[in-house]
């Protein structure tokens, strides 16, 4: 894998014009990124315009569904890794040479960064300890964290699941069963914004639920794609 020029970023959005021209800037700016491809789901205000004034990038509209929208994308990409970013986040410095080395270790399929939430709260440090511990001690990041992933290994594991949630957490359960998924310490900001909405307890909850229910049932079945 060439260290510059071999990525695709995939950002799925619905109605995220405010977050995403704060995002594509900085995404675009990196020498890594081949292609930025903002997949998305019929927004109504500006994101596909705002999306399509910068440069390396390119917007596809379809069906709403998160999953949907990343494997959507994922099958038009032209670079060799697929870097999965959610639009309400922000990057600190450039992660992706670190990420690209440790992506071409034997025995990784995916890497990720580690959960930073803005504003800063001590209550969302208590959160962000949290997910360290469970990235660090079950590989379980979720895809708010963003996920590096070589093309290859993402269609072997049989894309995103399209489902109404969880596409993420059974992404990486797929992805731990062909290598290690590891959780890079550079921060990754990303809004409050579901813990804000939700309140903090119900959030964790519904997370650690997740989690479970992964562990206890498993991702759904591999859906037949383009590239299997």
């Amino acid at each position: 894998m060439a260290a510059r020029q071999s990525v695709t970023v995939v950002i799925p959005t619905l109605n995220e014009e405010g977050n995403l021209v704060r995002l594509l800037p900085l995404v675009t700016a990196l020498p890594e990124v081949a292609e930025v491809i903002v997949s998305d789901g019929g927004s109504r205000d500006g994101t596909c315009t705002a999306a399509r004034r910068f440069p390396k990038t390119r917007v596809i509209v379809g069906p709403r569904g998160r999953g949907r929208q990343l494997n959507r994308a994922a099958r038009v990409a032209h670079a060799s890794a697929l870097w999965f970013v959610h639009a309400d986040c922000l990057l600190v410095g450039n992660p992706l040479p670190q990420m690209l080395r440790v992506l071409k270790r034997p025995g990784v399929a995916a890497v990720t960064l580690s959960l930073k939430l803005t504003p800063a709260r001590l209550a969302y440090r208590l959160i962000e300890t949290g997910v360290w511990f469970r990235c660090r001690c079950f590989q379980r990041p979720y895809g708010d964290q963003s996920l590096l992933v070589a093309a290859h290994t993402f269609w072997a594991a049989g894309g995103f699941p399209e489902c109404h949630a969880m596409e993420d957490l059974y992404l990486v359960h797929r992805l731990s069963a062909l290598g290690r998924v590891i959780t890079l310490k550079h921060p990754l900001l990303v809004s409050a914004r579901r813990w804000q909405h939700y309140g903090l307890l119900r959030t964790t909850a519904y997370h650690w639920g997740l989690i479970m229910q992964d562990w206890l049932v498993g991702p759904p079945a591999v859906p037949p794609t383009e590239e299997q």
